[in-house]
């Protein structure tokens, strides 16, 4: 059974915060987090994703009292340091009578000889320090527990956890998708196997990859369905002159027209070839009686249902497009079964821009809108920190809108947390301020300590 996060209770963030994210209310809708620098907004998106993921490593070493999570079947999971969790490199999850130890694998009798397994499982991290490593490439400084939260799901390392089937359960149940701040480059440090695969790419060059395979997966999809019609067309046809009731000429003129603003428009969208196949069937409509009607209505029922099975994607690439030419200035972009993405200047130029010298803002700005677009699903919560990086102030105006367009056609809610009052606009319903959060349980700490 699906559940939803419906709130979360945070006691002392930092030794610091307390806080109180109800998201109830707006499980359909957008919540938009806000405050100043250091009170912990990314830090509470952080706690969403990692509990929704399972990346209960995070906790171990994070500073914070308790979290609470409030989920939508009335059940409540609680993640604590008690007794002597810090002290011994762990952290406390519960929920009704069960309860389970997060333990640092490496903190064991074996930890020592274990520490050794990660060099030769990611020898892209050099040991810096009896339990520090640095990333090659990045620079990147690791400790064991960051090390466990990032490359937990290596072979290796999973050959050395034990995962409650409690928690896994709740795990599977909770969809939350996160959309980090780093939206240029993707760093691929091993694959399933556990195999290095160590290279870094752009992510708006993965996108296009992801929106290539999307598309090539539908139209095969579409050819497959296509051919299992066509066994049976004679029998479907001959059937359909049996009947002889032949459909007005004004129906049959309809239909064309439906197939071809179809066609048009996946033609546009880069789904069907440029071939203009159904200009020629306004000929046989005007011309044909009443056994050719009947045929030509089996023919065009048959187009319509091979052109339904891409409407969810083309909706989507519809969607995607027309977002970010909104937007992006001197240039369009469009897609293709072939490259995926395709951007072209707007002064007549016929010849593709490579997607690496787009700017870092129009790169961000397709990569945020792509992964809304074709990673989300329904039902889900989508996690979005600063969507306004790298964006100028136009941008930041009109993303609230195309990410509401955008969750109204993937049906997800939003949390998401920012610095911008120009993205937030005229949406301050909706912000839950931290700040204001944290001053008002100061000011009643203040009076519990007078009284």
């Amino acid at each position: 059974m699906e559940k939803r996060i419906e709130r979360i209770e945070i006691d002392k963030l930092f030794g610091r915060f307390n806080y109180s994210i109800n998201l109830a209310e707006q499980n359909q809708g957008i919540s938009i987090l806000t405050a100043p620098n250091g009170y912990g907004k990314s830090t509470i998106l952080k706690i969403i994703s990692s509990f929704a993921s399972g990346d209960h490593y995070y906790f171990i070493s994070e500073k914070f009292r308790s979290i609470r999570f409030f989920l939508s079947d009335n059940e409540v999971v609680e993640v604590i340091h008690i007794d002597d969790d810090h002290e011994n490199n762990q952290v406390t999850v519960r929920t009704g009578s069960n309860i389970t130890k997060i333990k640092d694998p490496f903190g064991n009798q074996d930890g020592d000889e274990r520490l050794f397994v990660v060099e030769r499982a990611l020898p892209f991290l050099t040991r810096i320090g009896p339990k520090t490593w640095r990333h090659d490439r990045t620079g990147e400084i690791f400790d064991r527990v960051e090390i466990l939260s990032r490359y937990g799901d290596h072979p290796v390392f999973r050959r050395h956890i034990k995962r409650d089937e409690w928690l896994e359960k709740i795990r599977k149940s909770i969809k939350v998708f996160s959309i980090p701040t780093n939206r240029l480059k993707f760093e691929e440090d091993f694959n399933i196997r556990g195999h290095v695969a160590a290279r870094s790419s752009l992510m708006v060059e993965t996108l296009a990859k992801e929106i290539q395979e999307k598309m090539q997966s539908a139209i095969r999809n579409q050819f497959e369905e296509g051919r299992k019609k066509e066994t049976n067309f004679p029998t479907r046809l001959m059937e359909s002159l049996r009947e002889g009731i032949a459909p007005p000429r004004e129906a049959i003129i309809e239909s064309i027209r439906s197939v071809q603003a179809y066609e048009e428009r996946y033609g546009r969208l880069g789904l069907v070839p440029h071939t203009g196949t159904t200009k020629q069937l306004n000929v046989h409509a005007e011309s044909t009686e009443n056994a050719g009607m009947l045929v030509l209505k089996t023919y065009l029922d048959d187009i319509r249902e091979k052109f339904s099975l891409l409407e969810d994607l083309a909706q989507r690439l519809d969607v995607f497009c027309s977002s970010i030419n909104g937007l992006i200035a001197f240039k369009a972009i469009g897609t293709s079964a072939d490259e995926g993405i395709v951007v072209r200047v707007n002064d007549g130029e016929k010849q593709a821009l490579p997607l690496s010298v787009l700017s870092s803002g129009e790169q961000h700005l397709i990569v945020l809108i792509g992964k809304l677009v074709f990673n989300t699903n329904r039902g889900s919560l989508v996690l979005i920190d600063e969507p306004e990086i790298s964006f100028h102030p136009e941008w930041q105006e009109k993303f609230l809108s195309i990410l509401e367009k955008i969750r109204k056609l993937n049906g997800f809610a939003v949390l998401l947390a920012t610095h911008s009052p120009i993205l937030i606009g005229d949406r301050w319903s909706s912000v839950i301020e931290l700040a204001e959060q944290h001053l008002v349980t100061g000011e009643q700490l203040d009076l519990g300590a007078q009284l």
